[in-house]
Parts: C-alpha cells; structure tokens; sequence
C-alpha cells in the first residue's frame, strides 16, 4: 500500500487556498496551472527526511521479529499497561492466521472489528493482512441500524466485538439482528438478516465482573487470541 506525506496533503491544500483565491481575485499565481493540473496525492512527491517503509504490512511484524524480536512492538497502558514484543506479537499474529484459515477464511473474505484500540483490535487486523482478508474497522459505539447497514454494506463474514463496550451492550444488539444465534453453532450462523455473516468472536468487557460465554459465537481467550467455543 502506497502512503501519503502529510507534506504532499498540505501541499495539495495550499493550491486549493490559492485556486480558491484567484477564482474570487481573478488573479492567477505564476506557475499554479502547472502545478495544480494533476496533483499527485497516490505516492509522496516532496523531499523529506521520513522513508517511507517499502514492506508490505503482511511481512512487516515477521521481519522485525526477526530483526528486532526483543524490542517492544505496542504498550497498551490502558489493558493493564500491558506491553508486548515484536516477537511475541508475531507469534500471536501467526496463531491468529492459523486459526482464520481453519475458520475457513480465505483471501477476499473480510471480517469486522468493533473494538476500541487493544491488542486484540490489532492482532485480527495484522492477521487478516497476512492472510488476504480484507478489515472492517468499526466504530465500537454504533448503535443496532449502524451495524446492520455496514455489516451488510461489507458483507462480513467474521465480526469481533465485547460484549459490552461503555453503554451499549453488543451481544443485545447482535440477538437482535441475528436471533438465529440463539440456535446456531459457533461458525454456523445462518442469519436471514445478515446472510454473510458466519462468525463472531466475543470479547469479555474488562470492566465487567461477570464473563459470560454466548451461544453461537466463539470466544477470544484475553491476550492469547485462541479460540474457543
């Protein structure tokens, strides 16, 4: 994936000022024909000090695991001031891959993730792009039609959430799109609602005293991304 400087964003956005400008002045700037006529905003084109990284995101954990295996990769101070290695976090990735593929998820599938940003947010996402399939980052605070409307717009076919994130309880909401769950077997939803939609993947709510297991999902065992039903 090809980034973009916030050099070339600001860039972009001063000829649009100055565009803007000579529209209202009649007054056009020397050289902002050429300049602004094919503005080049897919891959950075200014000089700066920063590189951007040519490894895709798939190889990119495995190669400083290699590399920089005992350095730390991600501190989450708020699961814990929990931190974890480039090592470690591999190893967490590759058992999140093997346990996709055994899911029967394969390149092109794509699965949701509404959760805030913890270590199991980014070990799905770093897992799916290893794999080939696509993510879904969504908003943990959407309410029942929000969810619907983008569970179908991306036809997913995992979803990963707590079962409560602050004020709203996901699992209610997900009974309520999906009260076929109440009868399925984890992987087996069949929902007439979402039809796409196979797999979903609980996380207890730290902030909750009581860890209920919800039939017809799988659970995700806190920092070691198992599965288990």
């Amino acid at each position: 994936m090809q980034m973009i400087k916030l050099s070339s964003i600001q860039n972009f956005s001063r000829h649009l000022l100055i565009s803007l400008r000579s529209l209202s002045t009649g007054i056009v700037e020397k050289d902002f024909i050429k300049t602004i006529t094919y503005p080049k905003l897919s891959y950075a084109t200014t000089l700066s000090e920063f590189t951007p990284v040519s490894v895709p995101i798939r190889d990119f954990v495995e190669k400083n695991a290699l590399e920089n295996g005992n350095k730390m990769a991600y501190a989450l101070p708020h699961q814990g001031h929990f931190s974890i290695t480039f090592a470690d976090l591999n190893q967490r990735v590759n058992t999140a891959c093997q346990n996709l593929l055994d899911l029967g998820f394969t390149k092109g599938d794509r699965i949701a993730m509404a959760l805030p940003n913890n270590l199991e947010l980014i070990v799905t996402f770093l897992a799916a792009c290893k794999i080939g399939v696509i993510s879904a980052v969504l908003n943990p605070a959407y309410q029942t039609v929000e969810f619907e409307h983008v569970l179908k717009k991306t036809g997913a076919k995992g979803l990963v959430i707590y079962d409560s994130f602050r004020t709203l309880n996901h699992m209610q909401i997900m009974n309520k799109l999906c009260p076929e769950l109440e009868s399925s077997q984890p992987g087996e939803l069949c929902s007439k609602q979402l039809p796409n939609l196979k797999h979903i993947f609980v996380l207890n709510s730290p902030f909750l005293p009581d860890k209920k297991e919800y039939k017809g999902t799988w659970k995700v065992l806190m920092f070691m991304f198992v599965f288990s039903n």
